[in-house]
């Protein structure tokens, strides 16, 4: 699942023309593995790990954690009403939609999930840098 949650991203990200730049150094958090290029900090905060630029330009974030009962569904629509979230679809097996963040920057956020668990990924701004982050999310 969180396969097809990648593909998904990789897909969105070359639909928007971001292009891969700078270097990047590999950091390991509880679940996944990451790299993190110059100029970005990441930091995990509980279940969610942040991923961003350091002049705030865009941001990343990943959750992975337990559904605590609730369906796949039902997470996604908790998330979207959470966010006030529009448009949200199913995908590939991964639900997205859009929002704004607390600062009004338009953003995604895509949720997929496998048994009691979730990935919820959310990508605020635009930076050549998200498709680095994006392609070496590995789980581990």
């Amino acid at each position: 699942m969180r396969n097809k949650l990648l593909a998904v991203l990789i897909f969105l990200l070359f639909a928007i023309s971001i292009c891969v730049i700078g270097d990047a150094a590999q950091m390991e958090f509880r679940e996944f593995t990451v790299e993190v290029p110059e100029g970005w900090a990441a930091q995990q905060k509980g279940s969610t790990v942040v991923i961003s630029a350091n002049d705030n330009s865009a941001a990343i974030t990943v959750t992975l954690d337990s559904s605590g009962g609730m369906s796949l569904e039902e997470t996604a629509k908790a998330f979207a009403k959470e966010l006030n979230g529009s448009n949200l679809r199913l995908e590939a097996d991964v639900y997205r939609f859009n929002f704004k963040n607390e600062r009004g920057v338009d953003s995604i956020m895509l949720i997929s999930g496998e048994g009691n668990k979730y990935t919820a990924v959310s990508i605020t701004g635009d930076h050549p840098e998200v498709k680095v982050i994006i392609d070496s999310l590995r789980a581990k």
